[in-house]
């Protein structure tokens, strides 16, 4: 084998010849840094997973590369995620036509998420702008 895949969603590990078990115990080390669990999967003893990290630095290294993918890739969709989540949260505060306790909570998420005092201020103009909507929606109505 001239690479381990470690998931149907990341690269291959180039340059790495080896068997099918240690592929298995590689990409699962990658997603859950279990050795008992990966152990079981792969059907070796917990003792050679340990033996292979202790003794083979090609095979660390290539867990290592594994896991930074893993992690890697994991960071990349909460990004994606977090960046929707803000939309929809914009989306809620600029709907006029969204109930007041929804335009709340949404705010209230925002507000209360950690963040530096200029993000804050950003969020703040933003629930601002958003109550200025919401007053010219009111008068017009």
């Amino acid at each position: 084998m001239d690479a381990i895949q470690n998931s149907p969603d990341f690269r291959p590990i180039p340059n790495l010849s080896t068997s099918p078990a240690r592929a298995k115990v590689i990409a699962a080390l990658a997603r859950e840094n279990n050795v008992t669990s990966a152990a079981r999967g792969a059907g070796v003893d917990v003792s050679t997973i340990h033996r292979w990290l202790r003794t083979d630095p090609h095979f660390k290294a290539a867990v290592q590369s594994a896991q930074r993918e893993y992690v890697g890739s994991l960071n990349d969709s909460l990004r994606r995620l977090s960046t929707r989540a803000a939309e929809t949260i914009r989306e809620v505060l600029e709907d006029p036509t969204a109930p007041a306790p929804t335009r709340l909570a949404a705010a209230l998420v925002i507000l209360q998420r950690p963040m530096t005092p200029s993000r804050r201020r950003k969020y703040l103009d933003l629930i601002e702008s958003s109550e200025k909507q919401e007053q010219a929606f009111d008068k017009a109505a």
